[in-house]
């Protein structure tokens, strides 16, 4: 099924937009997410600390006192984002679990201790009792400086990513609704460019630039089209030629009229903005011309003019060349209607059975041509020749000029260049 202009573009539109968003989402995922790990870290990381600074936490952690570190843990919990806050003691024994009482007395799940038994406060990504999860772990020391337990403040990976996707569906939501005003803009977008293009095809506008190009050329008048500023748009080959201009039409395109052609009334603004003209008579750079001025409208605005003029000369040409004809025809129908009184007089003395009278009629009508063909044949052996003559005889009498032999004109034999002299004498006949 081959789709039209206006289906292809809206289809291109929606695909590109489509795919960008989708790109964009992808990729606001993944930045979305990079950044609420970023924030969680620091925030964890913060919790941890602060915790691990609190005397009252310190002192029962060094007595090792479970129940009260549960007392005093689970208030701060319940005011805390965290997915879980964890005690433990120097050995990695759960003191404290703020989700799973129960645990408190094994042993801490993950295996990233050390580094915080040595002093070091961590954030990692593990998986520990609850599942993969972000914390970060900070030393509980005591007055002297050394370590005596682990705060771990963290954040479930599910918990982060479904945060991550309430954000994107949110984001996904909105881009929807702008993708369907997309689909909607796009659509009498497309519409629009249709009707400004006359509903043609891409295709179709090459071809009818193609088509107006080779019409242009072909056109033995001069065309040019020219703007509202007066400015050369199109200029055939027939224009330049005639105009004496060498440039070619790219190197004119875009000059004033008036650098092309001496300023002249036929180009008057206010004379051009008010009317048409059609074979006025005008003179274009020293050349007698007859020019046509139409004006181009679009949506009732003036958008230009088209320029068409032929030489006068060529005209004039043409013109004599057709009252020749006309003159031609006149004269055929003068000897048919003169054939027709001949027959018509022949037919009515047969008619009448006057057929002696009927033999001197015709006698006296073939009498001058009897006496051109005894003659020509009896002057000239050539029989190629004696043709010739008798068709320039009859050819004299159709055109009713005068045609006289001399009767001391004779050739007796054959001339090697008959041909030749043939080829020349008609050659050398006037047109017409």
């Amino acid at each position: 099924m081959k789709l039209s202009f206006q289906y292809k573009l809206f289809i291109s539109l929606v695909a590109f937009f489509s795919v960008l968003f989708i790109a964009l989402g992808i990729y606001y995922y993944f930045d979305a997410s990079r950044q609420l790990y970023q924030e969680m870290s620091a925030r964890a990381k913060i919790q941890a600390e602060e915790i691990a600074l609190m005397p009252n936490l310190r002192q029962q952690v060094s007595r090792h006192d479970p129940q009260a570190i549960q007392a005093f843990m689970q208030q701060i919990a319940a005011h805390s984002d965290a997915s879980f806050i964890v005690i433990g003691d120097r050995q990695g024994v759960h003191l404290f679990h703020s989700v799973h009482p129960e645990w408190v007395g094994t042993r801490l799940v993950g295996g990233d201790n050390q580094a915080v038994l040595e002093g070091k406060s961590i954030t990692t990504i593990r998986k520990g009792g609850l599942g993969v999860s972000l914390r970060s772990k900070t030393p509980i020391v005591d007055d002297a400086g050394r370590v005596i337990g682990i705060v771990s403040v963290g954040y479930l990976t599910s918990y982060l990513d479904s945060i991550t996707l309430t954000k994107v569906i949110n984001i996904f939501i909105a881009a929807v609704l702008l993708l369907i005003a997309l689909f909607i803009f796009s659509w009498y977008f497309t519409r629009s460019i249709k009707k400004q293009i006359f509903s043609l095809e891409p295709r179709e506008i090459g071809l009818l630039v193609r088509q107006q190009k080779a019409m242009m050329e072909s056109i033995f008048e001069g065309v040019i089209v020219i703007d509202r500023q007066r400015r050369i748009e199109v200029i055939n080959h027939a224009a330049r030629s005639l105009l004496g201009l060498s440039q070619p039409a790219r190197q004119l395109r875009g000059q004033s009229i008036d650098s092309v052609i001496s300023p002249q009334p036929f180009f008057a603004s206010g004379d051009m903005l008010e009317r048409d003209t059609h074979d006025e008579l005008c003179r274009f750079n020293q050349l007698t011309v007859l020019a046509s001025r139409v004006r181009i409208m679009l949506e009732n605005t003036l958008q230009g003019w088209v320029i068409t003029f032929r030489d006068r000369n060529e005209i004039n040409a043409l013109t004599a060349q057709l009252s020749q004809v006309k003159r031609y025809v006149d004269n055929l129908r003068i000897m048919r209607h003169e054939q027709l009184n001949r027959m018509t007089t022949l037919s009515g003395l047969l008619h009448m059975g006057h057929y002696d009278e009927a033999i001197r009629y015709i006698q006296a009508q073939s009498e001058h041509a009897q006496e051109l063909l005894d003659f020509i044949s009896s002057h000239f052996h050539s029989p190629t020749l004696c043709g010739l003559l008798l068709g320039k005889a009859t050819r004299a009498r159709e055109k009713g000029v005068a045609l006289s032999f001399d009767p001391a004109c004779r050739i007796d034999r054959p001339l090697p260049s008959l041909m030749g002299i043939r080829a020349d004498l008609h050659h050398r006949q006037p047109a017409g």
